[in-house]
């Protein structure tokens, strides 16, 4: 049936022309309360630090490659041997015979490391046609160090503490690499002559010989912190 309008009336009733306003306001909040969880995610996720990067791990070579680095670094040692009997460059290219062979024990092991050793002394030898005074050089300062190198390869310069301990290390080795190369005299005297350079230094031989032990000592702890940051550059690159 037809519902009577009521003639008094001012016309249809507000209340069923516009929606319930309890429902309106509730679905204002769910919307309110679902804005307000995304962009709390948003923030959570904001505020997420970033995963740091995975160190590079450094694979097991195989003992071909292994073998390949040894030979490698033995031919390097061999050219600076006799590069250093031909050319009037005094001991310079020996120093890089030792940052071959600190590569290779870090790389490859002692073993490896010990052959290289052995390989490019004799084959070094018998290129510079039979040298002994560059023979002692490398025997009695190169060799030694780097051995000492692999026994103190975990002191390294990134701490306070490991770098006083190795330091120390270095410079009892340089102090005595000194005192044996004063005693082997004439025979290295034409790459290494310290009784000229105490001589030159004053009358004092006391006086002369400190002093250039403490420049070995400087110069050998230079070279070892270089040592040491080339071949941690080095080794990460070997694949």
């Amino acid at each position: 049936m037809r519902k009577d309008i009521d003639p008094f009336s001012d016309g249809p009733d507000e209340r069923d022309a516009t929606p319930d306003a309890g429902t309106a306001d509730s679905g204002d909040d769910t919307a309110n309360k679902n804005n307000g969880g995304n962009d709390g995610e948003k923030a959570k996720n904001d505020e997420k630090p970033d995963k740091p990067h995975p160190k590079r791990k450094i694979r097991n070579l195989t003992d071909g490659r292994k073998l390949a680095y040894s030979s490698t670094a033995a031919a390097i040692s061999i050219v600076m041997t006799v590069l250093t009997c031909y050319l009037p460059i005094t001991v310079a290219p020996l120093v890089m015979i030792s940052l071959c062979y600190n590569i290779v024990m870090e790389r490859c092991g002692l073993s490896y490391g010990i052959m290289t050793i052995v390989t490019s002394v004799g084959l070094g030898f018998l290129c510079s046609a039979a040298n002994i005074a560059v023979l002692l050089m490398v025997a009695v300062v190169f060799v030694p160090y780097s051995l000492i190198c692999a026994a103190i390869r975990k002191f390294d310069y990134s701490t306070i503490k490991t770098a006083c301990l190795r330091i120390a290390v270095v410079s009892v080795f340089a102090a005595l690499d000194v005192l044996f190369v004063f005693l082997l005299g004439a025979l290295v005297a034409d790459y290494a002559d310290i009784a000229s350079l105490i001589s030159r230094i004053g009358n004092n031989f006391a006086l002369g010989y400190i002093f250039v032990t403490l420049i070995a000592v400087l110069l050998f702890v230079c070279i070892d912190w270089l040592f040491v940051r080339l071949s941690k550059t080095i080794v990460k690159r070997l694949k």
